[in-house]
């Protein structure tokens, strides 16, 4: 808005006043290139140089419209450009000096060809200080379109260089080869008291350059002598001599030095090697007194000396591989071995190895599926006096329940069958029995007898605190106990019935430790029932040794909710036996 009043301002003040200064007050310039190309946009700056400080300034724009092409405007420095049949440029905040009010930004047209121009000017200007009408003088700027240089006139095509880089001849002496110009690679042998090598060479173009020539000095071994020959053109091609100097022995190689293993193993323990690693660790069981140590040499001339005890000691052992290298030079590998001094889990594989070198008294095994612990392991454990504990576990790695075996206390040699199922065929008929009591049902594979002292862990920890008493009882129904036995012995067993009423007969009170198992002493082994519940009455004079047990849990009839509480631990241990079998 302040623009165009200060237009509306000049103008009226263009048609009032009449002074009018008779010379030029101020002038007007155009600037830009002045060559340029044909068909290129360029531009032209209109540039102010005034000693009165101007709001405006006005002028005719002529150009050949025919040559040129105004493609747009632009105000600088503050000013507002308007491009029309005239050029108007104004601005509120009025200068001086020089300076440029806008650019006009050209394109030249097909009709402006090359070699020719065409003139821009600008006249008839008029400015404004703000009070007075001033004038000022115009400017022109002629623009011409550039020539384009005519092609130099091609030159003669030079007389092509000899690519030519091949020898004519190739000789050492002494000694001889067998020169070939398409040959590049030669290989030769000579003795020890040759320390030196002439080499002679020719060309097969005169114009080719040849150098790698002449006295040539030999090392013991390896020598590599470089002939090259550079054609007229610079292309290059070398022939190469390898020349082998033996050494004093007639060796054509240095002894070697390569100390390293090419392999280290244990056997029967991974071990990740590297030629680069020194040291190992490994860890073994307590009943192994030894290990065998292999090791190969990376080179076919290296030797490998292993250092070992005789028997592995309890804690650290050192074992030392030495390499010596074909040079004399030496690369030490260590393995560490811990002898571990406490009683190892094994399995029944290693349990013969275990009874015989373990140096700790107790040896624990993993039961099998096959569950026997037969004379000839037994009778190895009473010689060695050692105790052997046969543990079960589940696929989470729990212990399910163990045998205690004392090797010393071991008289009657047989073999023990120590698989514990927690279900049986009978299971409802021993429930029903019970009265619906909660308890475990304790399935062994039979043993008419068991050696003295043996005893049985039962994880109890999931059903009953620690210090609960619980009560063992023997399952007399002979249904329960008919394996060995004949069809007749079954008929006479089934028609005879329980020797009592009560088919449960009273083998203690137990009570669970703090680890959540509970330790029963057995002299042989069938059906047994585990409970909190009292199923036997006991005589009076031997109530004061069993202590308060059924006072506890006297009320077993009201337990009748146990019958679901029995099915969930029957369904939980039938599964686990079934896949057992199945491993």
């Amino acid at each position: 808005m302040k623009k165009t009043m200060v237009i509306i301002l000049s103008i009226m003040m263009i048609m009032n006043f009449t002074v009018i200064a008779e010379a030029s007050d101020f002038s007007t310039g155009l600037s830009g290139g002045s060559s340029i190309d044909k068909g290129a946009t360029f531009n032209v700056d209109i540039t102010v140089n005034s000693s009165k400080e101007l709001y405006g300034v006005e002028g005719k724009l002529n150009f050949d419209s025919s040559k040129l092409e105004l493609v747009s405007s632009e105000g600088k420095n503050g000013f507002a450009l308007t491009v029309g049949t005239s050029v108007v440029a104004d601005t509120s905040n009025p200068k001086k000096g020089s300076f440029t009010v806008g650019t006009l930004r050209f394109k030249a047209k097909s009709g402006l060809s090359e070699g020719n121009s065409t003139k821009i000017s600008i006249g008839g200007i008029q400015g404004s200080d703000g009070v007075s009408t001033l004038s000022g003088s115009g400017a022109s700027r002629t623009v011409s379109v550039k020539v384009p240089p005519k092609a130099p006139a091609p030159k003669p095509a030079p007389t092509p260089k000899s690519s030519n880089s091949n020898l004519a001849s190739l000789s050492v002496s002494p000694g001889s080869i067998s020169f070939n110009k398409n040959t590049t690679s030669y290989s030769m042998t000579v003795e020890n008291s040759v320390d030196n090598l002439t080499v002679q060479a020719s060309a097969e173009d005169s114009k080719a350059r040849v150098s790698g020539t002449g006295n040539k000095n030999l090392s013991v071994y390896g020598n590599r002598i470089n002939i090259t020959v550079t054609a007229e053109n610079g292309s290059e091609k070398t022939y190469t001599i390898n020349v082998t100097r033996k050494d004093e022995r007639g060796s054509t190689e240095p002894l070697s030095g390569n100390a390293d293993l090419k392999s280290l193993e244990v056997e029967g323990y991974p071990l990740e090697f590297s030629k680069d690693t020194l040291e190992y660790q490994l860890d073994v069981k307590n009943h192994i007194p030894s290990v065998t140590v292999n090791a190969a040499a990376d080179h076919s001339d290296a030797s490998v000396d292993i250092e070992k005890p005789e028997e592995l000691a309890l804690g650290e052992n050192e074992i030392t591989v030495t390499v010596t290298a074909e040079n004399g030079s030496e690369k030490s590998y260590t393995i560490i071995v811990n002898r571990d001094d406490a009683p190892s889990v094994i399995t029944m594989e290693e349990l013969e190895d275990a009874i015989r070198n373990s140096t700790v008294k107790e040896v624990i095994v993993l039961q099998d599926d096959a569950g026997i612990i037969d004379e000839d392991l037994l009778q190895l454990l009473k010689d060695q006096g050692k105790n052997l504990v046969i543990r079960a576990q589940d696929e989470e790695g729990e212990t399910i329940y163990e045998w205690v075996i004392d090797g010393e206390a071991i008289e009657d040699i047989s073999g023990v069958k120590t698989l514990l199922a927690f279900d049986c065929e009978t299971r409802e008929e021993i429930i029903e029995a019970a009265n619906f009591a909660q308890g475990m049902i304790l399935a062994f594979d039979h043993n008419d007898a068991l050696p003295k002292g043996t005893s049985v862990r039962i994880n109890v920890g999931k059903y009953y605190p620690e210090g609960t008493l619980i009560n063992l009882y023997y399952y007399e129904n002979p249904e329960a106990d008919l394996e060995g036995l004949s069809d007749e012995e079954i008929e006479e067993l089934m028609a005879e019935g329980p020797e009592e009423e009560n088919p449960f007969q009273s083998k203690g009170q137990y009570l669970v430790d703090e680890e959540g198992f509970v330790t029963i002493s057995l002299e042989h082994t069938s059906r047994y029932f585990l409970t909190r519940a009292v199923l036997v009455e006991e005589p009076e004079e031997e109530a004061g040794t069993k202590g308060n047990s059924r006072s506890m849990d006297h009320n077993i009839f009201i337990y009748l909710s146990g019958l679901q509480f029995l099915a969930i631990i029957g369904m939980v241990v039938y599964q686990f036996q079934i896949r057992r079998k199945r491993q």
